[in-house]
């Protein structure tokens, strides 16, 4: 099994909960690639999705576990896949399905996402949002819920879901990895 943890704008992969998932899973035997995606205060979707590529050869034992930005750079890498690379499972924390306007993210969001093809190329889909998320209302969560058909869980008081939030480890992220197998 392979793991692969993208974050998100103005993170790297030394950030919130994913060195503690990343260390658990290896110790479980589990490959994880957690990538360092270029220019995170200034994302571009190809260079992004370009070190994706670069990272990881996909095959069918593969879970993508996404953080906020991450969770878009997932699902654009899922509709760029070849239908028959089909993955085990995508996990989406504090994910969203518009730009709200801001500039430095309207990259990701210059065409429609292709739900049927990103659907097609997961089995499962988990999406986890937070009830008090300074960025983003639960309502979208609920949205990107919906379009992937997607387990929609709702954490209490968990803020962003990230280190500012008291997130340095995340023990449901590695229960719904483990679950995957």
């Amino acid at each position: 099994m392979q793991v692969l943890i993208l974050h998100g704008l103005n993170s790297d992969s030394k950030d919130n909960w994913f060195p503690w998932l990343k260390k658990e899973l290896e110790a479980k035997g589990i490959t994880v690639y957690c990538p360092d995606l270029p220019n995170n205060t200034l994302p571009n979707q190809v260079k992004w999705l370009e070190k994706i590529n670069q990272t990881i050869e996909v095959n069918r034992d593969l879970v993508i576990v996404g953080h906020s930005l991450g969770t878009i750079a997932a699902l654009r890498f899922l509709e760029n896949l070849k239908d028959q690379k089909k993955i085990i499972a995508t996990i989406l924390v504090a994910g969203f399905t518009q730009s709200f306007g801001v500039k430095i993210i309207l990259d990701f969001f210059k065409t429609p996402f292709n739900w049927d093809k990103i659907r097609r190329n997961s089995k499962r889909f988990t999406v986890i949002s937070s009830d008090n998320d300074p960025y983003l209302p639960i309502s979208e969560g609920q949205k990107l819920a919906e379009n992937l058909n997607a387990d929609f869980i709702i954490e209490k008081n968990a803020g962003h879901i990230d280190i500012e939030s008291g997130f340095n480890k995340y023990e449901l992220i590695l229960e719904l990895v483990l679950k995957s197998v």
